[in-house]
């Protein structure tokens, strides 16, 4: 029988919740939270937006779009004065807003990158567009998205390469750009192969063809699309083509949701540290062992998952986290591994091993302060 692993995004867990309803992007650069405030159909920005915006394009502000008491910018109405060199685009599907210049706006429409394609992932038959970057090839519909996805879905492949520590030579080279379907409507994600209707996200792969197959699915209408989706689906590439068929054994689980989770925070916000702690601690042996029988189990161990890397990476350091990630490949005694590298025992007995890291990981809770992600 063919064996295929599914990696799915059950929820993502909004640990941040800002005052804004949008995501921001300047040239396809997303813009904190903090520099722009979204009033109905106007959106304000920070002075340090109008800079980064009159680094690339020489245009007029005029001091009619500066509210005092807001400190801020009319950026729609600077768009407008300027629209001969501007595109401002207000998506409420997407909870996108963009500006870009004219000429990148035209010229998607042209690049030989943008191409439209009748392929049906499935029984669907949509019709959607194409666009190949270094490492994808990206099916959508939405043209906005697949704008500012052409400038961050390498930069996200690269920077969480890095972030393991990877060189090219030790991954498995598939040969070929992973596709990503972005689905535009509910119907059309859930007839997507071997996605279950109730995930955000899925890496489907199977090891056992001739040609090992990668496939990530997706709502191209989920507002945390980008931010945090594709970043997660990303890490779960990663890993498998690192790890392999070890990548396929259940036990594996918590380690993966876990560092893709992490990926998706430090891309957010910058940090490389982020401090996260369980609503309800489970123990760690029902990380290594789960058992996933309702939204609410699966939402417990997404979180536990999460916290036990920050636990890792905080506690200990990148380095020691990466050696982890490293044992993995050749051994799945999760828990000999974890002690091979952080030493929770001096002899291996894993009673006590897990022990002390439950130790270990309650010291943690109750004196490492979580990080503001508001």
């Amino acid at each position: 029988m063919r064996l295929v692993s599914v990696f799915i995004l059950f929820s993502l867990l909004l640990l941040i919740a800002s005052a804004n309803k949008y995501f921001l992007y300047i040239f396809n650069i997303p813009i904190h939270y903090s520099l722009f405030v979204v009033e109905n159909n106007n959106v304000w920005v920070d002075q340090k937006v109008i800079d980064i915006i009159k680094k690339r394009v020489d245009i007029k502000v005029d001091v009619r779009h500066f509210d005092k008491s807001k400190g801020k910018y009319l950026l729609n109405g600077i768009c407008s004065d300027n629209n001969d060199k501007l595109v401002f685009r207000k998506n409420s599907e997407t909870n996108i807003i963009d500006v870009n210049t004219l000429k990148a706006y035209n010229d998607a429409g042209k690049d030989e990158r943008y191409k439209k394609d009748n392929y049906s992932a499935t029984q669907t038959q949509s019709q959607y567009k194409v666009l190949e970057v270094k490492y994808f090839k990206l099916h959508y519909t939405n043209h906005q998205l697949g704008l500012i996805l052409s400038g961050l879905l390498d930069n996200y492949y690269e920077n969480i390469m890095n972030f393991f520590e990877f060189k090219y030579g030790e991954i498995l080279n598939l040969g070929y750009k992973v596709p990503i379907y972005l689905a535009p409507t509910d119907d059309v994600y859930r007839s997507y192969n071997l996605v279950p209707d109730w995930s955000s996200g899925s890496l489907v792969f199977d090891f056992w063809r001739p040609t090992p197959s990668f496939v990530i699915y997706a709502h191209e209408r989920d507002s945390f699309l980008i931010q945090r989706v594709l970043p997660h689906e990303i890490t779960h590439l990663i890993i498998a083509l690192y790890w392999k068929e070890n990548a396929l054994d259940y036990r594996t689980r918590f380690i993966q949701e876990g560092v893709a989770q992490y990926n998706e925070y430090r891309l957010l916000t910058g940090l490389e540290e982020i401090v996260v702690h369980p609503s309800i601690k489970i123990g760690f042996e029902n990380l290594l062992y789960p058992v996933l029988d309702s939204k609410d189990s699966v939402k417990i161990f997404y979180e536990n998952s999460l916290a036990f890397t920050s636990f890792l990476i905080c506690r200990y350091g990148k380095f020691k986290y990466i050696q982890f990630i490293r044992k993995n490949r050749d051994s799945l005694d999760i828990v000999r591994n974890l002690n091979d590298v952080y030493l929770f025992t001096k002899f291996y007995d894993q009673d006590k091993v897990i022990k002390k890291i439950e130790d270990e990981w309650n010291y943690f809770i109750k004196n490492y302060n979580p990080t503001p992600l508001k």
